[in-house]
Formats: structure tokens, C-alpha cells, sequence
């Protein structure tokens, strides 16, 4: 299931735990047994959407916030793991997060912090 595993991050509100794989190119979700809950990303014989994933974090809403730092790509997915946005920055950002008011955060290599919308 898991090439190269590079993070992992927790929602306990939502018994899920989810991984950044960058060696399938996929994020993968599990379920508080273990079980699979969904697979996101490149799938065999269909365009690619990842290089990565290299990033993944969760906002208080159960949103997956996963950054593919190859591209600058920023994705969000609903905790289900359908795809709400998707956009890319003008910088490859080195940390993503989300602040309780809806903006997403990113901190940059040159040591910038930039806030996008990401919630509508």
C-alpha cells in the first residue's frame, strides 16, 4: 500500500489518520481500524496529478491539505477525500497550514509567510 511514506498526521475528531506517499504519488487515509478510507492522487493510465505529495495537514473543518512541493500545488480535499480546490502558489512552499479563520498559510524557503483563501 505505502512506497515511501514521508508524513503522517492524525485527525482524532474523525478517527483518520493520513499519509503523504510520495514514492505511489498518492495520500492515503485509513480508517481508526486500519482500514483503507480513500486513496487520492496518480492512478495507472490517467493523467498525472502528483509528483509527490511531500506535505499534509488538516484543518478544524476535517479538510486534507496536501502540497506537492515539486509543482507549488496545493490541494484541498473534503475528509471523504473528494477534491474542493486546487491551485498552485508562485513559490514552492516549505510548510502549509490553516488558521481558525479559513486562510491558509505558507511559509516560504526565502523565510516569507503568505495567507491564501482557501474556504469559500
Amino acid at each position: 500500500l505505502l512506497e515511501k511514506p514521508q508524513m503522517v498526521v492524525v485527525d482524532e475528531k474523525r478517527s483518520r489518520t493520513y499519509v503523504a506517499d510520495p514514492g505511489s504519488h498518492k495520500v492515503i487515509a485509513l480508517n481508526a481500524d486500519g482500514g483503507l478510507a480513500f486513496e487520492y492522487g496518480n492512478i495507472e493510465g490517467q493523467e498525472e496529478i502528483y509528483q509527490g505529495p511531500d506535505l499534509i495537514s488538516i484543518d478544524k473543518y476535517g479538510n486534507v491539505i496536501i502540497t506537492d512541493k515539486r509543482e507549488g500545488r496545493i490541494d484541498i480535499l473534503g475528509h471523504k477525500g473528494n477534491l474542493k480546490k486546487s491551485f498552485y502558489t508562485d513559490d514552492i512552499p516549505r510548510f502549509v497550514g490553516a488558521t481558525p479563520d479559513k486562510l491558509l498559510v505558507t511559509a516560504m524557503p526565502d523565510g516569507n509567510m503568505k495567507f491564501y483563501e482557501y474556504l469559500s
